[in-house]
């Protein structure tokens, strides 16, 4: 349940302490013993036994307590690991990334805009593939920009919240809490890979 990591131990406090006092009797997480704490699995299957049989809500019959428990046995132990800054890196991506694409939207706009100056539009147009070849050349000028900027814009990002917490943790797995619920498995880093490709797409 915990990692160390030099002298400093980290713990998600929020799911460990919710854990620590729903199998112990109310008990801290730092209160508990070396013994206590490798022994989590068994206790908590003796708590779910307990609660199954103690329920004034429900009877359970004998075949779904052992349902029930049988479903509990199969938990696995979860690494929990210092990821603070990719947790902050994630939480905030949702609302900058998009604003970041708007502002690179509006930056690139005039490349699609015709300058009544040069008379661009009339000369592209009295020329055989003028105006397609010109239409090309904006599309992918627009798209060479856009990426660099959206880029530069992601790597800004990234460092801003990143230097404060450290880099470590892209490897630990995102965890599921009272807040949160996550249907697949999956590492801190990932979730912000798919998170920077999602907003483009």
């Amino acid at each position: 349940m915990l990692k160390r990591t030099g002298e400093a131990v980290f713990v998600d406090e929020a799911n460990i302490e919710k854990l620590a006092a729903l199998n112990y009797s109310d008990r801290e997480a730092t209160d508990l013993s070396d013994a206590e704490i490798n022994s989590f699995f068994e206790n908590r299957i003796r708590t779910i036994k307990q609660r199954l049989d103690e329920s004034i809500n429900f009877n359970y019959t004998e075949s779904e307590k052992e349902r029930f428990t049988k479903k509990a046995e199969e938990l696995t132990g979860l690494r929990v690991g210092f990821a603070e800054g990719w947790k902050n890196l994630n939480r905030d991506m949702g609302s900058f990334l998009p604003l970041s694409l708007i502002m690179i939207s509006i930056i690139i706009m005039p490349l699609f805009a015709d300058d009544a100056q040069t008379k661009m539009k009339e000369l592209s147009q009295s020329t055989k593939n003028g105006k397609r070849r010109l239409d090309f050349a904006r599309i992918i000028t627009a798209f060479g920009v856009g990426s660099v900027l959206y880029f530069a814009a992601v790597m800004f990002y990234f460092f801003v919240k990143m230097t404060p917490f450290g880099f470590l943790g892209g490897g630990e797995y995102k965890q599921s809490s009272e807040d949160t619920f996550f249907l697949y498995s999956i590492l801190h880093m990932q979730s912000s890979l798919f998170g920077i490709v999602a907003v483009v797409i």
